[in-house]
């Protein structure tokens, strides 16, 4: 009688072996290097990109604050996550659902850093945060990162993770 996983011991090595055959994956687009095909790491801290990406981020708590729908569906994408302090995951109709329960007197922006690649973004900073959320207090001072990627011309937010911080 065979072992139940021979079979799949051996798809794995033939696949690996094959994998391991073929040519690295070549970047496509303005980020590409014309002689190798592999994309330039430029990063942009500086200038109008980084600027609208602030501004995103501050409209983005202003939403939060004044519990505009239209304003959150805007900025997060319909595939967005949003991985909470308690490591639980929300996505984006959740996020929008979760104005119902909520009341801010403060949700603002501290210290911020971006960081452009491309067609995608790494945003990283401080939120105050006051107020309620579904009847418990979550006031206090949250790092966060949030990526944004930019599809059809706009920036949109794909993903967040925050972290409360301790007094």
């Amino acid at each position: 009688m065979k072992h139940p996983l021979a079979g799949i011991s051996v798809l794995a090595l033939t696949m690996g072996l094959a994998f391991a055959q073929q040519p690295q994956t070549q970047a496509i687009g303005a980020n590409a290097s014309p002689t190798t095909g592999k994309a330039s790491m430029t990063t942009e801290t500086t200038g109008p990109v980084v600027e609208q990406l602030k501004q995103l981020e501050d409209d983005w708590s202003k939403a939060e604050l004044t519990k505009n729908a239209n304003e959150l569906q805007r900025i997060e994408a319909t595939d967005y996550e949003f991985v909470m302090p308690d490591g639980k995951v929300r996505t984006q109709p959740e996020d929008i659902a979760s104005l119902q329960t909520s009341s801010y007197t403060d949700f603002s922006n501290g210290e911020m850093s971006v960081r452009v690649f491309g067609d995608t973004a790494v945003v990283t900073g401080v939120a105050q945060i006051k107020g309620t959320e579904a009847g418990k207090d979550v006031s206090g001072n949250y790092r966060y990162t949030d990526v944004f990627v930019k599809r059809n011309g706009r920036w949109e937010a794909v993903h967040t993770q925050a972290t409360k911080l301790t007094p």
